[in-house]
């Protein structure tokens, strides 16, 4: 008898008689770090090296709004997070309305932008209320309770106290205090504050203008009482956070403005990373100094990165590669090792405009000798461009041989850059772990071959496997083993696109250092202000 088939809800037609509870066991997703090595930058290196600092807690201003606000909602005996979070979006709306219609026309960002912009622009005398976005807490929550909690600026609900648990965000501190403090008594008598703030009807266009030029982002220049409220607030230490951790925080900032004091320019990542490692490989300070150990920690996390590009360029030229061997029943290891000789077939190979001999059966150390002295006049940074650039998998395992050749052999280098350059992931060797399993790797005198196979099932197909079963029932599998054959899978269009780097907080650290007036803008770069000498040379002295 022949199946009948009904129109099910949705585009997906449905056959007579089939469960309708089935659901799929797993769910095929892209997943935003296949080797587990992102997560090494985000949650061990990071928190750590510039503590309470995120790629979009960046606007120093919102720390002193959304203090103002927290107070306010405690004044107003808000007593849950469902209401706090509607009051938070409210007022967080009204504030990116005022950014919009700043009269400086200074082009901040603010959290709620995208429902704020288009509400400006149309030829209306007053705005209806609204929320920011959809999120909890809104940008608040989002990108700024973290950091504020890590200060100890706030208690979150469900800390401890007395005998329960608070039901709401509170402030914490005099800091707190302070800040929240700041920013009300530049606002109090603006017409927003005085008759709309608690409100619910619409708001005229001129009221908001009006708060704008005393709330906007950009106006903490005019706002000095406040801004020295919140760099006190960022800057030193409240009752709870850990001394180390307000160490490094200050250290991330004075090493901002130590560059920039030196003529670099470092308001994004790549070029922050760059002045790191060449200071460090060239005129890295010895002994236990604040500037040492801040660089040496630094140093780590940039030479961590830059392994990382170079593992990249394994997973996208040897997973493609491994992926064309598959004709539908999976690789064996023969096979697998016929995809991977392909990648280092005879013939010679460019190096920074060097060309080197390849040949399968060649030894890797003379290979890798040969790679040393092509790159090494080269500044790392390039080394690094040239090799993402190229993308191969060659190009890859001579990036890792250029940035271990560049690592200073000297015991007397501060600890925090043995520390921090000896922390692993849960599925990939940190930056001093991998150098040390290369150097063994060497001492077999493999050949190139092996070194490439050894290479991608260290780096690529174990690690791969090992991340995607953590995620389960999500499937990231690009690949995986089975009944000894490794077999692909084809949900994805671009199964081994190449992966980025993460954010190190360069863009967030100059836009508060701007914000706190410890830099200055001037002549389409910046300039370390008397503040900012005066705080970097109390951090780093002579």
């Amino acid at each position: 008898m022949a199946e009948q088939v009904t129109e099910a809800a949705g585009d997906h037609p449905r056959i007579s008689g089939e469960p309708e509870w089935i659901e799929r066991s797993v769910e095929p997703t892209l997943g935003a770090d296949p080797l587990g090595l992102q997560t090494i930058t985000t949650d061990r290196l990071m928190p750590r090296i510039a503590p309470g600092i995120l790629a979009l807690s960046d606007r120093a201003r919102y720390f002193s709004f959304y203090a103002f606000l927290v107070r306010e909602a405690a004044r107003l005996r808000i007593s849950d997070q469902a209401s706090l979070s509607h009051f938070i979006k409210a007022r967080e709306y009204e504030l990116a309305l005022a950014v919009e219609l700043c009269p400086r026309r200074c082009g901040s960002g603010p959290n709620g932008a995208n429902a704020a912009r288009p509400e400006v622009r149309k030829p209306i005398s007053a705005f209806p209320r609204r929320e920011s976005v959809e999120s909890h807490l809104g940008g608040y929550g989002l990108y700024y309770r973290s950091p504020m909690r890590t200060m100890g600026l706030v208690a979150p609900a469900g800390t401890p106290y007395k005998d329960s648990v608070l039901p709401v965000d509170v402030l914490f501190d005099e800091r707190a205090d302070a800040i929240a403090e700041a920013f009300s008594s530049v606002t109090a008598d603006t017409e927003y504050i005085r008759r709309y703030f608690g409100g619910t009807e619409p708001v005229p266009r001129d009221v908001i203008v009006e708060y704008s030029a005393r709330a906007c982002l950009c106006r903490l220049d005019e706002m000095t009482v406040e801004r020295e409220a919140i760099r006190t607030a960022i800057l030193t230490r409240g009752t709870v956070e850990p001394t180390d951790d307000v160490d490094a925080r200050r250290q991330a900032f004075a090493l901002v403005l130590k560059f920039v004091a030196d003529g670099r320019r470092v308001d994004f990542d790549r070029a922050l990373r760059a002045a790191v490692w060449t200071t460090f490989e060239h005129d890295a300070p010895r002994g236990e100094t604040p500037w040492s150990r801040a660089l040496g920690r630094w140093a780590a996390l940039a030479g961590r990165d830059y392994t990382q590009e170079a593992i990249a360029n394994l997973w996208v030229d040897a997973g493609s590669a491994l992926q064309k061997a598959d004709a539908g029943w999976g690789v064996d290891r023969d096979g697998i090792r016929d995809g991977l000789r392909r990648l280092v077939d005879a013939g010679t190979f460019s190096v920074l405009g060097h060309p080197i001999t390849v040949d399968p059966e060649r030894a890797t150390v003379d290979f890798r000798t040969d790679v040393i002295g092509a790159s090494r006049g080269a500044g790392l940074s390039d080394v690094v461009g040239w090799a993402t650039g190229d993308g191969s998998a060659l190009a890859g395992l001579s990036l890792l041989f250029s940035i271990y050749d560049r690592i200073p052999e000297n015991l007397d280098l501060p600890s925090d850059w043995r520390h921090f350059a000896a922390i692993s992931g849960d599925r990939q060797p940190g930056l001093l772990r991998l150098g040390f399993e290369i150097s063994q790797h060497l001492e077999r005198n493999p050949s190139l071959l092996d070194t490439m196979g050894w290479a991608v099932q260290h780096l690529v197909l174990l690690p791969h496997e090992w991340t995607a079963n953590s995620k389960v029932p999500e499937f990231t599998f690009r690949f995986r083993w089975e009944a000894g054959r490794l077999l692909f899978f084809s949900y994805f269009a671009q199964p081994f696109g190449r992966f980025g780097l993460n954010d190190i907080h360069a863009r967030s650290l100059t836009s508060l250092s701007l914000d706190l007036g410890l830099l200055a803008r001037v002549d389409g770069g910046y300039l370390v202000t008397d503040d900012g000498e005066g705080f970097m040379n109390g951090v780093f002295p002579q």
